[in-house]
């Protein structure tokens, strides 16, 4: 999940996605650092995903080309699971799991959460932002969760307003199910969010903090 750019002809008929793999994507002049900048006959945007950092791009409408203005620096060599586990209503939430491609898994590992499910919005944090922890040998998991807007208008209202309660529930159905898959353990494990994911991290420890170790 995340956002894609598609084109659209003047009489509304679709003309296909830019190819991208989903990702975030900014524009450098906008105040709130979304969308793209267009420029005459074509837009520029920044985008980046889970597993590469931000590169700048050009994109001419006439000539229907993409082309790269600034590239993404290089990462080493990084591996992302997309895993799906039961939210406590049997609602499948997702999880990647990221971590350096080199990591034994043969036992849990500290791991860091996160997720937003928040706003009807799709946020992709590249895992580089925690290169250190990834480094060091540590392993990133973002969990994809009713609140956000990655499957549409039902999936953000399932965890809105009087329903906003169970986003730290579904935070917790993720973590009990990293256990189990044996990434991690309640000793080794810690959560972190920004914004809409600092209440989500606020609301997962009240719940269950027999859970985590540590939170930020």
């Amino acid at each position: 999940s995340g956002q894609q750019l598609y084109r659209f002809g003047l009489d509304g008929s679709p003309l296909g996605p830019v190819p991208l793999e989903p990702g975030t994507i900014t524009s450098p002049g906008s105040v709130r650092g979304r969308g793209v900048s267009p420029f005459p006959g074509g837009f520029m945007f920044w985008h980046n995903t889970f597993t590469s950092l931000p590169a700048a791009y050009r994109y001419d409408l006439a000539a229907n080309s993409l082309s790269t203005l600034v590239p993404a620096p290089a990462i080493p060599d990084t591996e992302l699971k997309i895993l799906d586990c039961p939210a406590t209503d049997g609602t499948r939430l997702r999880v990647r799991v990221i971590h350096r491609a080199a990591l034994d898994l043969s036992g849990p590992r500290p791991l860091l959460l996160s997720g937003y499910a928040n706003l009807n919005q799709i946020f992709v944090n590249p895992a580089e932002a925690w290169g250190a922890f990834l480094d060091a040998g540590g392993i990133l998991a973002w969990a994809t969760m009713p609140g956000g807007g990655e499957f549409g208008t039902s999936w953000w209202r399932a965890a809105n307003q009087r329903n906003i309660g169970r986003r730290g529930h579904d935070l917790a159905a993720v973590a009990e199910f990293l256990f189990a898959e044996g990434f991690t353990t309640s000793e080794q494990l810690a959560i972190t969010g920004v914004s809409g994911g600092g209440v989500l991290t606020s609301m997962a420890i009240t719940q269950r903090p027999d859970l985590f170790k540590a939170a930020a």
